[in-house]
């Protein structure tokens, strides 16, 4: 389409398809912020430690915070990965959908913070409460964002992929945030069972996405 064909749109009013492209590199950006502003929380050695028990009180505080450190970025590279595969089936967006996926980064976006709170409070449920909705939250946003996409094929091409992977990938989309869920309800019985309940979530959905795409058939075509 020429530049005046577009402007002519625009002038006119008529509905112009909101760009793939920008929402995806939008997307990246968020993500990376996300696992740099994640990398940021870890401390360094405390100046002025020079003595054994200054290295062993370090030691165990970086434990007992890498835990919290290694669900959060487990969480943001398996919605990273999702995220690539969705966006490589889309061919355009629009206002609607635009608008869930902005809602989605909002949700990356706070994890990061999400793990200071648990930093902070290592044993105590409240962080990890926290933590729980917006790991929820985003896995329903990614679900909501594929469903809408790939109804009646709108923003998707149908001879690209089979009914079953749209089906696969939809319901994929719920378990980590069915893990958050769990870890909820696992919060109030230890912290440490939210912790193992919260690793063993995206390592699960990871292991399904290997498991779907070594498959000849997984490109749906």
């Amino acid at each position: 389409m020429s530049e005046s064909s577009e402007t002519e749109k625009r002038a006119t009013g008529t509905a112009v398809q909101f760009s793939l492209r920008r929402l995806e590199r939008l997307a990246d950006i968020v993500f990376a912020f996300a696992l740099l502003f994640l990398l940021i929380t870890i401390d360094l050695v405390p100046d002025g430690a020079a003595t054994a028990e200054d290295a062993y009180s370090y030691f165990f505080d970086q434990v007992n915070d890498s835990l919290g450190f290694v669900i959060s970025f487990l969480i943001i590279a398996y919605y990273w990965i999702t995220h690539q595969e969705y966006f490589n089936y889309y061919t355009g967006t629009n206002k609607t959908h635009t608008f869930i996926e902005l809602l989605y980064l909002m949700a990356i976006a706070g994890m990061p913070f999400n793990n200071d709170f648990i930093t902070a409070f290592p044993m105590e449920v409240a962080p990890r409460l926290a933590i729980s909705s917006d790991i929820f939250f985003a896995g329903i946003l990614s679900f909501l964002s594929w469903s809408y996409a790939t109804s009646g094929n709108r923003l998707v091409d149908p001879a690209r992929m089979s009914p079953e992977l749209v089906s696969f990938m939809r319901y994929q989309a719920l378990v980590v945030p069915g893990f958050a869920l769990v870890g909820a309800g696992a919060a109030f019985l230890h912290p440490l069972a939210w912790d193992a309940v919260l690793t063993v979530g995206p390592l699960v959905a990871m292991y399904m996405i290997k498991k779907r795409t070594s498959r000849p058939d997984s490109s749906g075509k």
